[in-house]
């Protein structure tokens, strides 16, 4: 493997053994890291497809270190192994990521973040066959992890992904179209970007979101979603998304194989 591959940071993908509750009230989190079998990739901004016993079927990015992008798998990670058992990519081509799943009708769609490509597609994703197929683009603007709550779309953009800025766009459930941009909301610090999906907790709606202060996958941000407002409860440092389904929660990290290496050649990582 090349070193500039061995040094710089990879993704680590974990299940929560917390409940939402106790993530929301400051437990100290407990995590099991499934061992990656699959040593010329790694994996990370999980999201729950179904909860099988002991497996968990997640879609995630798949990144191979061969040509240096990501693609969307299904992977299955087998609890009680405390291992991921079973990849297969299921959309390729350009650069994927994030991929956001929506239920509809009996139907699971999934929307990735494709902001390379300078625009957001919606998928539906096939169980069956393991397969998914081209629904219609959402958007033309290079949205960055963009996620759908009550007939609006929140997201980042390009140029600055990773910044203070998260617009809001109105969006139509019921034919998939989206309307105007709705407002944006401004932060003191770089904690716009999504980290997963919305949840809902104890009667109220919470927002991960990325902090990106230092650099990308900082920390891990649990925001209260209130009267149109969003305000840190719980901050989570080496953690970067954070999602929940059928009770099982799930979670990913950035680590440096190499971490004195990689600051002293390169010392951000935004």
């Amino acid at each position: 493997m090349p070193l500039k591959q061995l040094i710089r940071p990879r993704w680590q993908i974990g299940i929560v053994e917390n409940s939402l509750e106790g993530i929301v009230n400051g437990e100290e989190l407990r995590v099991q890291w499934p061992a990656n079998p699959f040593h010329d990739r790694w994996f990370a901004d999980p999201f729950v497809l179904s909860v099988n016993g002991n497996e968990v079927t997640l879609l995630v990015e798949d990144y191979r270190y061969k040509d240096n992008k990501g693609r969307i798998s299904r992977i299955i990670v087998d609890m009680e192994r405390n291992s991921i058992v079973s990849c297969k990519t299921i959309l390729d081509g350009g650069h994927y990521s994030f991929p956001a799943i929506m239920k509809k009708e009996g139907k699971v769609f999934f929307y990735p973040e494709q902001s390379r490509q300078g625009k957001l597609e919606l998928f539906e994703y096939c169980p069956e066959t393991e397969t998914c197929e081209y629904v219609k683009t959402l958007s033309d603007l290079p949205l960055t992890d963009a996620i759908i709550y009550k007939g609006v779309i929140y997201s980042t953009r390009l140029p600055e992904p990773n910044g203070k800025v998260l617009n809001s766009f109105l969006f139509q459930v019921s034919c998939f179209k989206l309307g105007n941009e709705e407002k944006e909301y401004y932060v003191e610090e770089s904690v716009a970007r999504n980290a997963g999906d919305f949840f809902e907790c104890g009667g109220k709606v919470y927002r991960p979101a990325q902090e990106c202060n230092r650099w990308y996958g900082n920390a891990l941000s649990i925001q209260l979603y209130e009267n149109g407002e969003f305000k840190e409860v719980r901050r989570i440092p080496r953690m970067h998304t954070l999602n929940s389904y059928q009770g099982v929660t799930v979670v990913d990290r950035k680590i440096f194989p190499f971490k004195w290496v990689y600051w002293l050649l390169r010392r951000t990582d935004k």
